[in-house]
């Protein structure tokens, strides 16, 4: 007999269409990120920027997005000590044709049958050798090591603000320096100029100064670029809007910490989060090698089960929509596995590598902050040094530019000397400059490779 049977799976997967269809916009991704412009008269302190930072930059957000698996990773952790379930369901109905089913002598037709079952089961493990404690402990640390993630995501916002910052700084200082060169060769030129006409002075000397007064323009320029470049890298850097303008309520004054390098190791060894997460994977490792050696132990679960079912045949029949047959199962089981050819092993041996490695990393991890930490305070005090020096130097230069302007102007110096004074102070300005940006640099760097700001540890 032909017979036509009615799949209703194509009417639920028409309806998951049409809800997909609908759910596509709230799907699709947001507008594009606009960063916030900032434009203030008032200063902006570097903390300020540092928070600002801390809601724009783009590596700094990325890395908070690792939290947000923190509360899965939890739910996951404790998942391990609850049971599993699961459940299910089935249904269908045939339509059949022409068809007479005959019971107990009497013909009924065949029409419709239709047969319906769920079922529902548990299933717990009551000991698995401490593996589940050993995982519970594994995801804590990982949780961990998220945060810690995150932190070292922070020290690295903070040191590359202060160090666009201090850029900002010197550019700002350097274009007061080339500005002031400027105005003390117009002022040459000028006299070049007066002299020229009263005798005192030959062509060559007004050529000169000409050039020499072109020379600073050109410099000038450049310094100004240097600073529209640099706050543009300092907006970039905090996720601001690259046409923001504001000014720093701070200064360029060194000031060498009061403390040993030994100690900044010790400081470094114990605030350091990315150490801190490679500490944490040894001990992830050694309760991996924990974990594989629970495997050998016996284990043991408890199991329990509730179905229903029913059928029915024929247009005479009552049709139940609870079935009235039932089915109860529970149990408990015991599972050792004596051999599995060698699997096992092989996992722990891994498990044993992957922890030895781990420990070497933690070692060289150790050597590589002490010798970083090191080094930049050796170059710190190197700087400051420097700077005492070069801050003594330009304070002649400036001396030396004055008193030979004094004697050009009253006639008894020449051109050659006075050209040779403002040399000198520009490079003397020039080098005190330098080794301040470095010197703060310098400390934005042994701030990162310490974790914690040098004003806290100074305190």
């Amino acid at each position: 007999m032909p017979r036509r049977q009615h799949n209703h799976f194509a009417t639920t997967f028409a309806l998951l269409g049409i809800i997909v269809l609908f759910a596509m916009p709230a799907l699709a991704s947001d507008d594009g990120y606009t960063p916030p412009k900032l434009n203030s008269d008032m200063p902006v302190t570097v903390s300020r920027l540092i928070e600002l930072a801390q809601d724009n930059q783009s590596a700094y957000r990325q890395s908070l997005e690792d939290e947000e698996l923190i509360p899965i990773l939890k739910a996951g952790a404790i998942g391990q000590f609850l049971p599993s379930l699961s459940a299910g369901a089935s249904w269908s109905s045939t339509f059949t044709e022409e068809s007479v089913i005959y019971i107990q002598g009497t013909p009924i037709d065949g029409g419709k049958s239709s047969s319906s079952g769920w079922n529902i089961s548990a299933n717990e493990t009551l000991f698995s050798g401490l593996s589940r404690f050993y995982g519970y402990r594994q995801a804590q640390l990982n949780v961990e090591n998220t945060l810690l993630n995150t932190e070292r995501s922070f020290d690295l916002l903070v040191s590359g603000v202060k160090s666009a910052v201090y850029t900002v700084l010197a550019a700002e200082r350097s274009l007061e320096v080339e500005e002031e060169i400027l105005n003390q060769r117009s002022d040459v030129l000028h006299l070049a100029r007066t002299r020229y006409e009263t005798g005192d002075a030959i062509q060559i000397d007004v050529m000169q100064a000409e050039i020499d007064y072109g020379t600073q323009e050109n410099a000038v320029l450049s310094a100004r670029q240097a600073l529209q470049n640099a706050r543009e890298y300092l907006n970039l850097t905090v996720g601001l809007d690259l046409e923001s303008s504001y000014t720093f309520a701070g200064n360029l004054d060194p000031e060498l910490p009061n403390i040993n390098a030994d100690s900044l190791v010790s400081i470094a060894h114990s605030a350091r989060p990315d150490l801190q997460q490679q500490r944490n994977l040894v001990e992830i490792n050694d309760y991996s090698i924990k974990s594989w050696n629970s495997q050998y132990a016996p284990s043991a679960s408890a199991f329990a089960s509730y179905s229903r079912s029913g059928y029915t045949q024929g247009e005479q029949l009552n049709w139940e929509v609870m079935p009235t047959d039932w089915d109860v199962r529970y149990g408990l089981s015991l599972n050792w596995t004596l051999f599995d050819g060698f699997s096992r092993e092989v996992q722990r041996e891994q498990a044993v590598i992957n922890k030895r490695r781990s420990m070497w990393d933690e070692h060289q991890a150790e050597q590589s902050i002490a010798a970083d930490v090191r080094q930049q305070w050796r170059s710190l005090n190197r700087l400051y040094q420097q700077i005492e020096v070069a801050d003594r130097n330009r304070d002649l230069a400036r001396r030396q530019l004055d008193l030979e302007q004094e004697r050009y102007r009253v006639g008894v110096s020449d051109q050659i000397n006075l050209r040779s004074a403002q040399v000198i102070f520009v490079s003397a300005e020039r080098e005190y400059l330098s080794r301040v940006l470095d010197f703060f640099t310098t400390m934005a760097t042994l701030e990162r490779d310490l974790g914690m700001p040098l004003e806290e540890i100074s305190r």
